[in-house]
């Protein structure tokens, strides 16, 4: 992992930027630019891309008290932050260490449920013989434990990332990854309602969970609609988790994570769709190459972390 470093100190007269600092995502030459305006290669705040913020537009990293009119020397009204600490940017280095926890705990329950979901992907030629040897009377229990690890699997994962998605009260900046967000999150949320729903379904309908309640034929089309909403609320969860990342990345920052989610767009439903037909590998590729994205976050989360809690010691 490359060492979090503190962004640069960045000359300016007022708030243009007087000397060729590059923007540090795209990489753009950023003088004679206002803090208010956005760089010319990549469209992000240049009070973003170059690592600090004017006192106008700051809130304090640690409580989101607004910063307009205080001295940059000075300390927060509310909770005695150095206001120096908070006109750094928006680096996850500078911000609160419950929101960084926060966030590391999600990419950890990420992590948990992709290498569950690996592991049953792994499992799942074994399962099917086991079932067609075991005869009907125990096909259906073994097929519903099954079933039910999935839930747990998707539960662990639609938590983690709403943890990754939590709000920080401090973010100042104008590009605030608002819209990925927020889809994100009521994907998460409408994803645990399916996930509930369709378990029943499964254990009611299918495996015959409930004696004596017979399946009604006519209620075939919710089977029909069950699968298309799972597979849209799947679609929506996934770009809008790319588009996050993408911009939570500069943030760590790490190129690499950004660079992956960017690539993932596109990657990814090719390598789940065309590349399940050859037995299942792509799908485990997808696996691997998506549990690799999130730990280089998750091991930059828990060095940052480690960093805060040490300021807080000192």
């Amino acid at each position: 992992m490359d060492e979090v470093v503190a962004p640069p100190i960045v000359e300016r007269v007022g708030d243009v930027v007087v000397e060729a600092v590059p923007c540090r995502r795209c990489g753009k030459s950023l003088l004679g630019l206002r803090l208010s305006d956005v760089c010319p290669g990549c469209k992000a705040p240049v009070s973003e891309t170059t690592g600090e913020l004017s006192i106008d537009e700051a809130c304090c990293v640690q409580c989101g008290y607004a910063l307009r009119g205080l001295r940059e020397d000075g300390v927060c009204p509310e909770c005695g932050t150095p206001i120096e600490r908070s006109l750094r940017g928006n680096l996850l280095r500078y911000c609160s260490l419950a929101y960084v926890q926060s966030l590391r705990r999600g990419a950890w329950m990420v992590l948990a449920s992709i290498v569950v979901q690996f592991v049953l992907v792994l499992c799942s030629v074994l399962l099917v013989g086991l079932v067609s040897f075991a005869g009907a009377a125990w096909s259906s229990g073994i097929e519903l434990a099954t079933d039910l690890i999935g839930v747990i699997t998707g539960f662990m994962s639609l938590y983690g990332w709403w943890l990754l998605s939590e709000l920080n009260p401090a973010y100042s900046g104008r590009d605030e990854g608002t819209v990925s967000r927020r889809v994100l999150r009521w994907a998460v949320a409408l994803g645990a309602g399916y996930a509930v729903a369709e378990f029943v379904y499964q254990a009611v309908f299918v495996y015959q969970a409930v004696p004596g309640l017979q399946f009604n034929p006519a209620l075939g089309w919710l089977a029909v609609v069950m699968g298309l909403a799972s597979l849209a609320l799947t679609a929506v969860q996934f770009f809008a988790s790319m588009l996050y990342l993408r911009w939570l990345a500069p943030r760590l920052p790490n190129a690499k994570v950004y660079g992956r989610a960017k690539q993932f767009m596109w990657l990814g439903p090719l390598l789940v769709t065309v590349g399940a037909v050859c037995l299942g590998l792509g799908l485990l590729v997808a696996l691997v190459m998506y549990w690799n994205m999130i730990y280089w976050m998750y091991k930059d989360l828990v060095a940052i972390e480690g960093r805060i809690a040490m300021d807080g010691m000192a």
